[in-house]
């Protein structure tokens, strides 16, 4: 399947594990004059951002819905068409022919702005416009903007910090089940726990959405107070 819209119209379980964080974005930045696109200004072997003319309403309405209601000049708006679109077509799919999604990457589960554009490469951040194409670009997952989607769509969804659901599936008395049969990698176990779900670890940063159909239980791993 090149994309959702070519599946069958079955019940369909879709898992998105730091798939949208690597959908592209444009940045917005907030003038007296509206809206100014960052853009990349090409100059003598260099690249580097600059802004564009100021637009009036460069958002979707599903974006507008989800950012703060008051916002700052010079504050940083971060639009991802291609997010919405992804989206929609699942929570579509899902609405119509029954299902489930789970959707897990970092982002923010509160309305915000800011510049979280950032390139990775060999596990540090380099400067993402020094040389193209060869590290990972990517930027924070707008979650109530994805929640709010699915729940257009009229889904059920549920958002929480990645460290709760992992531990609310049962994540310390797995690791305690595998420090018992693995005998010397107690250490390594432990440390790797502590990783996927400590505060100060992927444990916050991450968060992990349910998006299911109306007549679908409530999803494991989500507790009852919400995030």
């Amino acid at each position: 399947h090149d994309d959702i819209s070519t599946l069958p119209p079955l019940p369909t379980l879709m898992v998105a594990n730091e798939f949208f964080d690597a959908l592209p974005i444009q940045q917005y930045k907030k003038t007296p004059d509206g809206w100014a696109p960052i853009v990349v200004a090409a100059g003598d072997d260099t690249l580097s951002l600059s802004t564009g003319a100021a637009e009036t309403t460069p958002f979707s309405d599903a974006l507008t819905a989800c950012l703060p209601e008051k916002i700052a000049t010079g504050a940083i708006v971060e639009s991802a068409p291609a997010v919405e679109a992804a989206m929609q077509c699942a929570a579509q799919h899902i609405a119509a022919h029954g299902g489930a999604a789970l959707l897990i990457d970092f982002g923010h589960s509160e309305p915000a702005c800011g510049d979280s554009f950032q390139a990775m490469r060999g596990h540090g951040f380099v400067d993402p416009l020094a040389e193209p194409g060869l590290a990972d670009l990517t930027a924070h997952v707008n979650f109530p903007l994805l929640a709010h989607i699915a729940k257009t769509s009229g889904l059920n969804t549920a958002l929480c910090e990645q460290g709760r659901f992992l531990e609310a599936l049962g994540l310390n008395l797995r690791a305690q089940q595998l420090m018992q049969l693995s005998p010397g990698r107690e250490i390594d176990i432990q440390t790797e726990r502590h990783r996927l779900a400590a505060p100060q670890e992927m444990g916050s940063l991450f968060k992990v959405l349910g998006v299911a159909h109306k007549d679908t239980p409530p999803l494991a791993g989500f507790l009852p107070e919400g995030p």
